[in-house]
């Protein structure tokens, strides 16, 4: 969508969807039930995106590159949610945009129409909430290449890395992602660069991504096999980082999934709208349920990490009250003693094929 004020030069804000103004559908109650589900789901992922992030900086259980970008990233949620917070009166015509009256009860403003508005000052929740918005999608889009480019690091360096923490890696890939998204987010708005061209370049970025992750894997394999075969290369620290990397693309084929699935999405909801074979009401449909997704992101990246992780998922819910919880000491030591044991016999297996 895009704005203007007093009929000057128009500035596109990222705003999918606005509610209609005093909308007459009979499925408004299923709308205000989808909101108050909305508001559940993103208590809870805010409450998961809080706790891995905690587990992984107390736990110290990966590589302090990789947790750093972790949680980085997973803390910049919050600033969607923040711009959630200053869009809602727009978006749910608490204050009405001047749109075109539809019968549907959401509006599709993810086109080239163009709104206007007095002046920023009267509206800076719109501003800010959209800049903020617009930073997010453009730095979220950073995420893989970070984690991706850390790997190749970590494997190429796989002798010392555990031992040489080199936080420059993962402090170098934030400050550069930080600035592109503010820099990109800047020249979308003013229309310095086109949306498209900022579409295609996230895409080829995830491209990439996913053959630099590619690459990765079948050089940890190489790895794997060359530790079984030559007892000088393998030590604790390569077994600890070639682990470390399986681990790292159970997340990482999540994050590629998801992008995927949105990318093809949005992309294909855009062409059949081109083509006029579905309506824009049908249309803005498909960015309500995208947009909801999005808000909820966490939720599926912690399912992932707990996959990677499920004693932490086991720690979480002895802090739930209830049946959940009641745990004696006598079964979690038992429990311990057997994951002790089953590492200890799993390292000495090694050791023996190594001799």
């Amino acid at each position: 969508m895009y704005i203007s004020v007093n009929g000057s030069e128009a500035r596109f804000i990222a705003l999918f969807y606005v509610k209609a103004y005093q909308s007459q559908c009979p499925f408004e109650w299923l709308y205000t039930i989808f909101q108050i589900l909305e508001i559940l789901l993103v208590v809870v992922a805010g409450v998961l995106n809080m706790y891995t992030v905690y587990m992984a900086l107390h736990t110290q259980s990966f590589h302090i590159n990789i947790t750093l970008i972790y949680t980085v990233f997973m803390f910049h949620w919050f600033e969607l949610i923040i711009s959630r917070f200053f869009l809602f009166p727009y978006q749910e015509a608490i204050f009405p945009l001047q749109i075109q009256n539809s019968n549907s009860l959401i509006v599709n403003t993810f086109d080239d129409i163009i709104v206007p508005i007095s002046s920023p000052q009267t509206n800076l929740s719109l501003m800010l909430g959209a800049g903020l918005r617009g930073r997010w999608m453009l730095l979220v889009c950073f995420a893989i290449p970070c984690i991706a480019v850390e790997r190749s690091f970590a494997t190429l360096l796989v002798r010392d890395y555990e031992q040489k923490s080199r936080v420059y890696i993962s402090i170098s890939l934030i400050i550069f992602s930080e600035l592109f998204a503010t820099i990109a987010v800047y020249a979308v708005v003013f229309q310095i660069v086109g949306v498209l061209f900022l579409a295609l370049t996230a895409t080829i970025l995830q491209l990439c991504s996913f053959g630099i992750i590619q690459a990765i894997k079948q050089k940890t394999k190489y790895f794997e096999k060359k530790c079984e075969r030559n007892v000088n290369f393998y030590t604790l620290s390569v077994k600890f980082q070639l682990t470390e990397n399986v681990q790292s693309f159970k997340l990482l084929h999540v994050l590629v999934i998801e992008v995927a699935i949105m990318i093809t999405t949005v992309s294909i909801t855009i062409l059949l709208g081109d083509l006029g074979w579905i309506s824009p009401d049908h249309t803005v449909f498909v960015f309500y349920v995208m947009e909801k997704f999005i808000h909820i992101n966490p939720l599926f990246i912690c399912s992932a990490v707990f996959y990677m992780k499920p004693r932490w998922l086991k720690s979480l819910l002895q802090l739930v009250p209830g049946r959940l919880a009641r745990r004696t000491h006598a079964v979690e030591f038992s429990e311990t003693e057997k994951i002790r044991e089953s590492e200890a016999d799993a390292h000495f297996e090694q050791l023996r094929k190594l001799w």
